[in-house]
């Protein structure tokens, strides 16, 4: 299990990355916002389908739509928290934060990152409406 700081020098590294894909090969006007959104989305996805599956395993109950989105608003709340009102953001972009001092192996875990936690929302309901069918 990771240690609370390891943690969140992982999610720097994370954030750095998304925000110098916004910065710098999307050429945003405002890189930050966008990576919190992104970060939250993504965060989000796990969240809801891990949520959903809990459910659906243990009490064949199907979280509704509006539900499961909530979590979206949710993240973004404590990522604005944390990233953006104590000026994390600045210092994580002055320090530049790196896996291993690579930066191409920071940016390969980061896209695994991204792919990883979005595929939640492709794959996770065919695996919540199998989890259902057995409940009937």
């Amino acid at each position: 299990m990771l240690k609370h700081g390891q943690r969140h020098k992982q999610m720097s590294v994370i954030y750095y990355y998304f925000y110098f894909f916004y910065k710098k090969i999307r050429k945003d006007d405002d890189p930050h916002m966008l990576t919190v959104m992104a970060l939250s989305a993504s965060e989000a996805f796990v969240s809801a389908v891990t949520v959903e599956i809990f459910l659906a395993k243990n009490y064949c109950y199907l979280m509704d739509t509006w539900a499961m989105f909530s979590f979206i608003p949710i993240y973004l709340l404590l990522n604005y928290l944390f990233f953006i009102r104590g000026a994390k953001h600045l210092r994580i972009v002055q320090d530049e934060p790196k896996f291993f001092n690579s930066s191409k192996l920071s940016a390969f875990i980061t896209l695994l990152f991204f792919l990883f936690t979005d595929s939640f929302i492709f794959w996770g309901p065919f695996v919540i409406k199998n989890i259902l069918e057995d409940c009937k």
